[in-house]
């Protein structure tokens, strides 16, 4: 038995207790999310020893991980096998997996399958959602990571009004990719969009986040950005998951409570 074996097999066991603790806590005065969260508090805080998955040297982990984030989208879709079944009990459920998921799929499939600069992708992608989606306006920033043939890491990118995604190198140069900024989705104006490109150092890190993380009312965004940059350059040696922790946990304003969402890329030395 491998080690993903027994991962799936402690999963199926979560899943096993999250159909039989409901009724075993019916008349307690503890809630499920309560115990999974319990649960959850105590893998970060006891002395347990999780690994640091990169996604390039890591492959058949991050698939692993992938399969099992496909379950859990699938159970928080509603798909449960004690569901009655129904034609009204599962539209739900048959529209999100026999509609939503097929067309996420294609979409982005067709996306990366065109090879087409970002900048030709997100206009179209501005055009067709004043269609089929009721949301007026939207900031976006669409990258692409390439490996070149001799073995460079490339980002090519375009930015509808979003914040700038942060290089920052393994020795602590911290610099924001400016190029590529064009406007919002939704302003229904029909003006090219550019492209960014750099090309990424060998275990540099690029960081994409949401304004939540810079925004305050109390300080300029320029004063954000800069604080950003600052404790990003610092923070350069860390291992992704860390580095990500700690920009989120210094940079973050105490008086925002707007949504904060990150993403880190580690490029592999090579």
């Amino acid at each position: 038995m491998t080690t993903a074996d027994l991962l799936f097999a402690l999963l199926g066991a979560v899943a096993l207790g999250a159909a039989v603790l409901p009724r075993l806590l019916a008349r307690k005065p503890l809630s499920l999310p309560l115990v999974f969260l319990a649960l959850g508090a105590a893998v970060q805080v006891l002395p347990v020893p999780l690994p640091e998955i990169d996604p390039v040297a890591d492959g058949v982990w991050v698939e692993h991980l992938a399969e099992i984030c496909v379950v859990l989208s699938l159970m928080g879709a509603g798909l449960a096998l004690n569901r009655p079944f129904g034609r009204a009990s599962w539209q739900g459920v048959r529209r999100q997996l026999g509609l939503t998921m097929p067309l996420t799929i294609a979409a982005v499939a067709y996306a990366w399958a065109q090879e087409e600069p970002p900048s030709s992708i997100v206009s179209r992608l501005d055009r067709s959602a004043m269609h089929i989606t009721d949301v007026t306006m939207a900031t976006l920033l669409f990258a692409r990571l390439d490996r070149e043939g001799d073995g460079r890491w490339t980002l090519t990118w375009t930015n509808a009004g979003h914040p700038p995604p942060l290089l920052v190198t393994r020795d602590g140069e911290a610099r924001f990719l400016t190029g590529g900024h064009g406007m919002l989705l939704g302003t229904a104006l029909e003006r090219p969009r550019p492209d960014g490109q750099v090309e990424v150092p060998p275990g540099a890190t690029l960081l994409f986040y949401t304004d939540g993380l810079i925004e305050e009312p109390s300080r300029s965004l320029d004063d954000g950005l800069e604080l950003l940059r600052t404790h990003a350059a610092t923070l350069a040696e860390h291992p992704p998951a860390r580095f990500t922790d700690l920009v989120l946990d210094r940079t973050r304003p105490t008086g925002n409570d707007d949504d904060v969402a990150l993403l880190t890329v580690r490029v592999p030395v090579e």
